[in-house]
């Protein structure tokens, strides 16, 4: 299957995806975030991607891709059906 992005954009401390997206449980190896961070974290030295559903967390290395700061969507958060969030920092 070919990659799928998901896009966040990353205003100071707020994030929103764009445009909306429902991904489907089960996904391995082709779910991406992408992330359109804004200028206030230049400064940061090597952000990363914190992914939590339930009980379960995974940290993510963010490399720079064609569109923004990127990394795979951990399928561990998206085993089942529901809600997984994602913070940066």
């Amino acid at each position: 299957m070919a990659r799928i992005d998901v896009r966040f954009k990353v205003e100071k401390q707020l994030i929103k995806q764009y445009p909306r997206a429902e991904l489907v449980a089960g996904g391995k190896n082709y779910f991406y975030a992408v992330f359109d961070i804004c200028d206030t974290w230049d400064d940061i030295g090597q952000p990363k991607a914190l992914f939590t559903r339930g009980q379960t967390s995974k940290l993510m290395d963010l490399t720079q891709g064609a569109d923004g700061l990127e990394c795979e969507i951990p399928w561990e958060v998206m085993a089942e059906p529901g809600v997984f969030n994602v913070g940066i920092f």
